[in-house]
């Protein structure tokens, strides 16, 4: 069973070996890679920017939308727990890793 400290080292990994990107935030997320790989400096870069652009530009609907505090979002919640706290780390990462990048 996954436990308090599984979470801590894996927050700790994310934190070392991760830059992080966010789909509600996709153009961020793009700016930084774009920043941490070079991706401009590469002869395809503006060919290839129409595929990126596309992707930012796209809505994320979920096929099976669940009502937030419904028993189900209650069920799911509780049986995530530890991803739910995973993924609210990786919300502060990401912010944090804004001022790394200058973005």
């Amino acid at each position: 069973p996954i436990n308090m400290d599984n979470l801590e080292i894996a927050k700790e990994v994310l934190r070392r070996k991760f830059i992080v990107g966010l789909l509600d935030n996709k153009r961020g997320s793009f700016a930084r890679f774009d920043h941490y790989f070079k991706w401009k400096e590469s002869p395809k870069y503006e060919k290839e920017f129409g595929c990126r652009k596309q992707l930012m530009d796209e809505k994320y609907v979920p096929k099976h939308p669940i009502r937030k505090d419904s028993d189900t979002w209650k069920l799911l919640l509780e049986q995530n727990r530890f991803d739910v706290h995973l993924y609210d780390f990786a919300k502060e990462l990401f912010s944090q890793q804004s001022y790394i990048f200058g973005l």
